[in-house]
C-alpha cells in the first residue's frame, strides 16, 4: 500500500504546525523516470499522460512529500515574459539579459495572453484536467523572487553594478516587480481553484502549501551582503510574499549572511536552506537552519548537488529539532535511499517494508 497524497497532506499540515513527531525526508535516488526535461517542447496532448508516468515512478521512492505534476519551463520563463531572450535545451531555460540601460527598463502589468506563458498555461491546464489523488496533484511554478526576475532581465553582472550606480531605480523596479508577480501567481492560483484544489497550494518542490501560497527563489542573494538584502530585497520580498497565505523561500547556504534581514519579513512563512558548493560547510548551514528554527519556520534542509558524508548527515540530524524539519539527502543508490530514508526518520525496519506499510 502506498502513501497517498491524502496522508502525506496529513503529515505536511503537521509540519507547518512543527507538531510531527518525527522528521520528514526526502531521499533523491538514481531513479530512471519514463520521462525527463523541460516541457517546452512536449506537444500539450502528451503532457498529462508523461506526469503520470512519472508519478507512478515516484510513488515508489522514500519520501514523505507530495507526488505532484507541474510545467518545467525552468528559470527564463519570468524574465523574458518582461524582455529579456529565451533560450533553452532539453535540460534548462537561461533568459538573455537586455542591452539597455535600467533607467530605460519598464514593468508593464501583467498579461496572460503574451505567447510563451500561454505556451506554458496550455501545459499547465492540461495537467489540470487530468490530476486526482490516485495520480498527481498538480503544482504550480517556482516562482523566482523579484531581484532574481530583475538578475535574469539585467544579468546578474549588470544587477551588481547597478546597486551602487542607480539604486533608487533598483528599488523602484524591484518593488513593480512583486506586484508583477503577485498579479501572476493569483492568475494561475484562480485554475488551481477551478480544477478543484481546494484548501492549499502544491508546488513545485512537492510540499502542500495552506491556503494560496507559493515557492520561491532570491539565488541573488548568494552575491550581497545582509546590509544590501535590507536595503534593495526586503521591501519588495515583503510586498510579494503578503498576497498570500503561505510564502515559501528557497535560499541557497551561500546566501545564509541574510538571514538576519529575510527573518524580518512578518509573511515568510518557512524556508529551505539547500547546501551547495559554493558553502560546503555543513556546520554553517546547521547553523543557519537552527536560527531559522528559532524564529519558528518550518524548514527543509537539502543536499541537492552531492551525496553527504555520514558524519554531515548526524550532524544535521543530532542538532535540529525534527518538529516542522524536513531533510532532503542525494543518495548513490536506490538501496542507499531507503537507508536514508530509515535514518532520517529513526525507524529501525527495513526501509522498503516502512514504505509498503505507510
Amino acid at each position: 500500500m502506498k502513501i497517498t497524497n491524502q496522508q502525506r497532506i496529513e503529515l505536511h499540515q503537521r509540519w507547518w504546525d512543527r507538531t510531527n513527531d518525527k522528521r520528514l525526508a526526502l531521499i533523491y535516488a538514481p531513479t530512471n523516470y519514463p520521462f525527463n526535461g523541460l516541457d517546452i517542447i512536449v506537444p500539450v496532448e502528451e503532457i498529462a499522460y508523461r506526469k503520470k508516468c512519472n508519478a507512478e515512478v515516484a510513488y515508489g521512492e522514500p519520501r514523505d512529500t507530495l507526488v505532484t505534476a507541474y510545467v518545467d519551463f525552468a528559470t527564463a520563463l519570468i524574465p523574458a515574459m518582461l524582455g529579456a531572450g529565451f533560450e533553452y535545451d532539453e535540460h534548462t531555460s537561461w533568459a538573455i539579459p537586455i542591452t539597455q540601460p535600467i533607467q530605460q527598463v519598464k514593468i508593464p502589468s501583467f498579461n496572460p495572453n503574451l505567447p510563451l506563458f500561454r505556451a506554458y498555461i496550455e501545459r499547465v491546464e492540461a495537467i489540470l484536467a487530468s490530476w486526482s489523488w490516485d495520480t498527481y496533484l498538480p503544482a504550480n511554478y517556482a516562482y523566482l523572487g523579484p531581484v532574481d526576475v530583475l538578475a535574469g532581465i539585467l544579468g546578474p553582472e549588470t544587477l551588481a553594478r547597478e546597486l551602487y550606480e542607480h539604486p533608487n531605480h533598483v528599488k523602484g523596479i524591484v518593488l513593480e516587480l512583486a506586484n508583477f508577480l503577485g498579479e501572476m501567481v493569483h492568475y494561475e492560483l484562480s485554475l488551481f481553484r477551478r480544477a478543484g484544489i481546494e484548501g492549499g497550494t502544491p508546488c513545485g518542490f512537492n510540499y502542500w502549501l495552506p491556503g494560496s501560497g507559493f515557492l520561491f527563489s532570491e539565488d541573488f542573494s548568494a552575491l550581497v551582503s545582509n546590509r544590501h538584502y535590507a536595503e534593495f530585497f526586503l521591501e519588495a520580498d515583503i510586498a510579494f510574499t503578503q498576497t498570500v497565505d503561505s510564502a515559501f523561500l528557497h535560499l541557497h547556504s551561500a546566501g545564509t549572511q541574510c538571514l538576519p534581514s529575510i527573518l524580518e519579513n512578518p509573511h515568510l512563512h518557512g524556508m529551505e536552506i539547500s547546501h551547495d558548493i559554493n558553502n560546503r560547510d555543513i556546520r554553517k548551514v546547521v547553523s543557519a537552519a537552527k536560527r531559522v528554527q528559532g524564529h519558528g519556520l518550518p524548514l527543509q534542509v537539502s543536499s541537492w548537488e552531492h551525496p553527504l558524508e555520514e558524519w554531515e548527515i548526524d550532524l544535521i540530524l543530532s542538532e535540529l529539532d525534527p518538529r516542522g524539519l524536513i531533510v532532503a539527502l542525494q543518495a548513490r543508490s536506490v538501496e542507499e535511499a531507503f537507508n536514508l530514508y530509515a535514518k532520517v526518520k529513526g525507524l529501525e525496519e527495513h526501509p522498503k517494508e516502512i514504505i509498503n506499510k505507510q
